[in-house]
C-alpha cells in the first residue's frame, strides 16, 4: 500500500467503496436493452428513455465499456441507424417527449402523448433530434460519437468488430463535422447560440471543450483508420489531427495561464476543456500547473466550477433566463467535472518524475473521491448540480434537477475502477 493510504480516514474509504457499490448498481438502470444508455434512470426525469450522443460517450468511456459492452453497442446502434444521408447524427434519440417535461402540467404525460403523436403521425417508436431541434445547439454531438466508438474500437474484440463494420458511419459523421472547420487552423466553428454541453449559454466562434474533442476525434480516426490497412484515410485523418491538435494548442491553450480556453481570444478558463486537454495533450508537467491554476481559480466546496469567470446573464439562452437557469452552467457545481478532473491527477499520480509529487496527486484524487462520495452522502443521490460552497440541490420550477445522474455515477465509478487497478485505495 501507498505509505500515506495508511493515514487516510478509515470512514473515508468506507464512505467510497459503499458509493461506489450503489452507484454501480443504479448504472445498470440506466440501460434499456436494445436501445440504450439514458441520462437518467428515473422515469420522471426529463432524461429518461432517451439516449444523449454526449452523455452516452461520457458513460461509455468511463464505464460501461468496460463493465457492459452490449450497452455501448445498443448505443451506437441507435444513434448510428438515424443518420442523415450528409453524415449528420442525431444528439439524442428520444422515446419520451423530452420538451413537454418542462412544463409542468404536461410532465407526466409526455410518454402517453409521444405514444399517441409519433406512431401515428409519423410511423415510428424513436423520435432523432438533429442539432437546431428542440432549442438544442448539439454541435458537439460527431466528436463526443467518434470518441466513444474509438475508445470501444481498441478496447476489445468486439468493440473492433463494431468499428470495422461501421466505419463508414464514422468516417460520413468526421467530413460532415469536418465542414464546418476553419482550413487555416482546422479548429472547429460554432455557429447555434447553445451549441455544446453548456446548453444554457449562447456560445459561439471556435469552443475550447468542442474543439479538444475534435482534435481527440480525428486521432482516434487516423488510428482506427491504420488498424484497418486505409492507408489512404489514416493519412488524411492523421494530417487533420496534426493541424487541428496544433491549433488548440495555439488558439485555445494559454501557456502561461496553464488552461484551456472557453473560446479562442478569450481569457475566460474553461475547467472540462482544460480537463480534457490535460489529458490528452499534456506531459504531467504541465499538468501539475494547470491542477494549480484549477485550484486557484474555480475550486469551491463542493467542487469545480466551470468557468472563470462567469458567463454574463445576457449571454445565457432566453429559454433558459426564463426557466430561471441562469446559473446552471455558471455558478453551480457539477460533480462529474470534479470527478473527471480525477483522471488528470491519476496521471500526475503515476507519471510524473517527482516521487513527491507523484504521492501529493496521489493523495489529491483520493481526497476528491471521497468529497465527491459525501455529496452523494449529503444529498441523497449522484445529482446532476450542487450548490458551490454547500452540499445543497437547486430547487427550480420548470426543471427538475436529476438526483441519478448518470455522467455523476459514470465519472465517479470510472476514478474508483482506475484507482482499484493502480492499488490506490
Amino acid at each position: 500500500m501507498i505509505p500515506y493510504l495508511q493515514m487516510v480516514r478509515e470512514e473515508d474509504h468506507a464512505l467510497i467503496a459503499r458509493v461506489a457499490a450503489e452507484t454501480s448498481e443504479y448504472l445498470e438502470r440506466h440501460y434499456i436493452p436494445g436501445f440504450g444508455i439514458c441520462p437518467s434512470s428515473d422515469p420522471d426525469s426529463n432524461y429518461w428513455n432517451q439516449v444523449w450522443a454526449r452523455d452516452f460517450a461520457n458513460a461509455a468511456g468511463n464505464y460501461f465499456t468496460e463493465k457492459n459492452p452490449q450497452a455501448v453497442i445498443d448505443s451506437l446502434n441507435t444513434i448510428l441507424k438515424h443518420q442523415l444521408p450528409n453524415g449528420a447524427l442525431p444528439s439524442r434519440v428520444e422515446r419520451d417527449y423530452q420538451q413537454l417535461k418542462f412544463v409542468p402540467l404536461f410532465r407526466r404525460w409526455s410518454k402517453q402523448i409521444f405514444d399517441f403523436v409519433e406512431p401515428r403521425l409519423h410511423g415510428r417508436t424513436e423520435r432523432p433530434v438533429y442539432e437546431g431541434m428542440d432549442a438544442a445547439g448539439g454541435e458537439d454531438t460527431i466528436p463526443s460519437v467518434i470518441i466513444a466508438a474509438g475508445s470501444f474500437f481498441f478496447s476489445s474484440e468486439e468493440g473492433e468488430r463494431f468499428g470495422r463494420v461501421h466505419f463508414e458511419h464514422l468516417r460520413k459523421a468526421a467530413d460532415f463535422f469536418a465542414a464546418r472547420t476553419d482550413a487555416e487552423d482546422g479548429l472547429a466553428v460554432m455557429t447555434r447560440e447553445n451549441p455544446d454541453w453548456v446548453d444554457t449559454v449562447k456560445r459561439f466562434g471556435k469552443l475550447g471543450t468542442v474543439n479538444v474533442w475534435w482534435a481527440r476525434a480525428l486521432e482516434y480516426m487516423a488510428q482506427m483508420a491504420t488498424a484497418m490497412g486505409y492507408d489512404d484515410l489514416a493519412e488524411k485523418y492523421g494530417e487533420a489531427f496534426r493541424k487541428t491538435r496544433a491549433g488548440v494548442m495555439e488558439k485555445l491553450y494559454d501557456p502561461q495561464g496553464n488552461y484551456f480556453r472557453a473560446e479562442a481570444g478569450s481569457g475566460r478558463l474553461d475547467t472540462v476543456a482544460s480537463i480534457f486537454g490535460a489529458l490528452y495533450f499534456l506531459g504531467p508537467e504541465d499538468a501539475v500547473c494547470m491542477e494549480e491554476t484549477l485550484d486557484r481559480r474555480v475550486r469551491r466546496n463542493s467542487g469545480l466550477q466551470n468557468f472563470d469567470p462567469p458567463y454574463p446573464i445576457s449571454d445565457i439562452f432566453w429559454l433558459h433566463r426564463y426557466m430561471g437557469q441562469w446559473r446552471y452552467h455558471n455558478e453551480y457545481v457539477w460533480p462529474w467535472v470534479t470527478a473527471q478532473n480525477i483522471f488528470v491527477k491519476l496521471k500526475i499520480g503515476a507519471r510524473h518524475k517527482d516521487a513527491a509529487v507523484r504521492e501529493q496527486y496521489q493523495k489529491e484524487a483520493v481526497d476528491d473521491l471521497a468529497l465527491v462520495a459525501r455529496i452523494f452522502k449529503e444529498t441523497g443521490g449522484a445529482h446532476e448540480v450542487v450548490h458551490a460552497d454547500v452540499s445543497v440541490v437547486p430547487l427550480n420550477f420548470f426543471y427538475k434537477v436529476p438526483a441519478r445522474f448518470m455522467g455523476s455515477m459514470v465519472a465517479y465509478q470510472g476514478a474508483y475502477l482506475r484507482m482499484k487497478k493502480l492499488k490506490w485505495i
